[in-house]
C-alpha cells in the first residue's frame, strides 16, 4: 500500500458493542442484504458498525492530537427513525466536515488493488473505506476520498451489471485502495 492504514484489532467487548447496535439498527428499520437476500440484515449493520468503531478509534486519537474535534457520532440509543445526518461530523480547522464510513468484509488483508465502494456520493461529504478481515478481526481504516479524488479515480458500475458474483441492483462507485487519500493526512 502507497500509504499506511491505521489498523485496530477488535476486542471482544468490541464486537459486543457493535452487534447491541447492530442489533438495534435491524430493528429499528429495513434494509436489505444482497448477500442473504432478506430485509433487516444483520451481518450488513455489523460489518457497518465495526467500521464506524474502529473509525472512532481513529478520530480519537486525532482529536486527542488538537487536530479536530468530534461533534457527531452515529452511535445512539435508539435507531427507530432514519437519520441522514446520522454520520460523523467533524470540526477542522472551524470547518465542518461531515464523513460517511463505507466497509467491507474481507477474509484476507486489503491490498492496493482492491476495490473500496459506495452506491451514492454527494459532493459536500468525506468518505472513509474501512476494512473488516472477519477472520483475524483486524479493521483497516484505508483512508479516504472526497469528490475531486472520485472525479479523478472512481470508476462507475451500472444497475444491472453481472460479474461472477451477483448482478449489480444499484450504481455503484469503485475507487482502488490505492487512490485512496492517506488517513493519516485527514485532519491536515
Amino acid at each position: 500500500m502507497a500509504h499506511k492504514a491505521f489498523t485496530y484489532t477488535l476486542t471482544q467487548a468490541d464486537k459486543d458493542y457493535c452487534l447491541h447496535h447492530a442489533q438495534k439498527m435491524a430493528e429499528g428499520f429495513p434494509t436489505y442484504s444482497f448477500k442473504n437476500r432478506e430485509h433487516k440484515s444483520l451481518d450488513v449493520y455489523n460489518i457497518g458498525k465495526i467500521g464506524e468503531f474502529a473509525f472512532f478509534k481513529f478520530l480519537r486519537e486525532q482529536q486527542a492530537r488538537g487536530l479536530l474535534k468530534i461533534t457527531h457520532v452515529p452511535f445512539r440509543a435508539s435507531y427507530d427513525q432514519m437519520n441522514f445526518r446520522d454520520d460523523y461530523v467533524v470540526e477542522i480547522n472551524g470547518r465542518e466536515v461531515q464523513i460517511e464510513v463505507r466497509t467491507k468484509g474481507r477474509s484476507v488483508a486489503p491490498q492496493p488493488s482492491y476495490q473500496c465502494c459506495t452506491d451514492s456520493i454527494k459532493p459536500h461529504f468525506v468518505y472513509v473505506f474501512v476494512s473488516f478481515n472477519k477472520q483475524t478481526d483486524v479493521v483497516s481504516v484505508l483512508g479516504y476520498a472526497n469528490w475531486e479524488n472520485f472525479r479523478h479515480h472512481a470508476t462507475v458500475t451500472f444497475k444491472g451489471n453481472a460479474n461472477s458474483n451477483f448482478t449489480n441492483k444499484v450504481n455503484e462507485f469503485n475507487i482502488e485502495i490505492q487512490h485512496l487519500h492517506d488517513i493519516e493526512a485527514f485532519a491536515r
